[in-house]
Parts: C-alpha cells; sequence; structure tokens
C-alpha cells in the first residue's frame, strides 16, 4: 500500500493514510506537503491522519521541519480538530512531541471510533467510516 489521502470538501474532511511501515522524514514531510498543495486543503475544518502501523525512521530533531512546514501553510490551513491515529508506541511519542509546538488543537487516539467522536463532525459514524475507506 502507498501513502493515500482524500479531501471531501462538502464535509469539510481531510482524511489521509499513510502507508504501514518505515518512514523517512522525507517520506512524511512530502506526504504531509502533499496534502496541503491540494487546492481543496483550505476547505478541510476536520483532518483525520491516519498513521497506524507507520513507523518513523528518523531522528526526533528533524520534527522542526515539519512544524516549519505547519506555520508556513498557515493562512491555508483552516482546521478546527486535527486527530492523529496511532497503534505504535514511537509514533506517539513523535507526535506528543510535535503536537506540543503547535498552536491549533490536535489529538490523538487508537480507534476510528474515538477519532470519529473527538472530531465532532457532523455526519453519521457509518458515513464517516464510508469516507475514509480509501
Amino acid at each position: 500500500m502507498k501513502n493515500k489521502y482524500r479531501i471531501y470538501p462538502e464535509y469539510n474532511f481531510g482524511f489521509a493514510r499513510a502507508a504501514a511501515g518505515f518512514h523517512s522524514f522525507d517520506s512524511v514531510y512530502n506526504f504531509a506537503k502533499q496534502v496541503r498543495d491540494d487546492e481543496n486543503f483550505d476547505s478541510v475544518y476536520y483532518m483525520l491522519s491516519d498513521l497506524r502501523e507507520v513507523k518513523f525512521d528518523f531522528e526526533l530533531n528533524q520534527l522542526h521541519k515539519m512544524i516549519k512546514l505547519v506555520y508556513e501553510y498557515s493562512k491555508k490551513d483552516n482546521q478546527k480538530m486535527g486527530i492523529y491515529l496511532l497503534n505504535e508506541p514511537m509514533a506517539t511519542v513523535y507526535t506528543k512531541i510535535f503536537f506540543n509546538a503547535l498552536k491549533r488543537t490536535r489529538d490523538y487516539c487508537f480507534t476510528m471510533e474515538k477519532a470519529y467522536s473527538l472530531l465532532n463532525m457532523p455526519i453519521s459514524l457509518d458515513k464517516f467510516l464510508q469516507l475514509t475507506e480509501i
């Protein structure tokens, strides 16, 4: 499987799923940039990033580049809530450190049902699950 994402402007929802396995910093950075460069990114109020089964293969000190990317796109970023779906211990640690540097609301969880609850989107759980089948 490769990295995939989809933006649903009609639901103000973006969903990104990273491929399972090891990811270099460049892989993670380029995927994040690809999503932000999408013409519909500014319509995203609710973002879910599925990083289950992802293992980061880079040094923690490289996260400052990712933080810089987020701030570079801040005028195009209208997210009210961003959720990261995780199940790998080190990815959880990296994500928490990343969140500490951001001013926007972000959270993480371990299940799709919890992600749905945290995002608090005005759609049913069934519809939410359908939108994340990419």
